[in-house]
């Protein structure tokens, strides 16, 4: 009996371990470009993208300030939803990337990163 529970143990984790291996296999490069809209606030933020099976902004804080950022990632220009978007704190002279998953947007040509940076005041 117990090595009938390991010989069942050993085929789930094979079987396991070679359907996360297919589905990764299958998965190839996205084609898609980038069209950044940026509002940064009177900060000194620049921002970078990067197009791949991830949709990413990377944001370095130049200023002096705390930032507070926001990034949404959308197929099509429309209201961003809160599950579109993205936040990060950046203290001065740091950087953050924030992503989206092309998985969930199908066959997008275009995605519309739109990057929104406020300064982040201390509560008194």
């Amino acid at each position: 009996m117990h090595n009938r529970f390991h010989f069942i143990a050993f085929a789930a984790t094979v079987l396991t371990v070679g359907a996360a291996h297919a589905s990764v296999s299958v998965i190839g490069p996205r084609e898609y470009r980038i069209e950044l809209k940026q509002d940064n606030g009177g900060l000194d933020i620049v921002a970078t993208t990067l197009a791949g099976e991830v949709a990413v902004v990377q944001l370095q804080n130049r200023s002096d300030k705390l930032a507070l950022c926001t990034a949404g990632f959308a197929d099509h220009q429309h209201k961003l939803l809160p599950t579109e978007m993205r936040h990060a704190t950046i203290p001065a002279g740091k950087s953050a990337t924030l992503g989206y998953s092309m998985h969930k947007m199908d066959e997008a040509t275009v995605v519309y990163v739109t990057v929104k940076c406020a300064e982040k005041k201390s509560a008194p």
